[in-house]
């Protein structure tokens, strides 16, 4: 797993302890859209 997605991840369980489902739905969402995220953040830093 991503690293980001991790860290993202340990905040989510950490603030909905016990919530099995909400953190799989969480992390799936997460996954597709971290690398997304990623993408704006290198676009953004690119100096034209």
């Amino acid at each position: 797993m991503d690293k980001d997605v991790q860290a993202f991840m340990d905040k989510v369980k950490q603030d909905n302890p016990g919530e099995k489902e909400f953190h799989q739905a969480v992390q799936e969402v997460v996954e597709s859209l971290m690398s997304f995220i990623k993408n704006i953040r290198s676009i953004r830093n690119t100096r034209f």
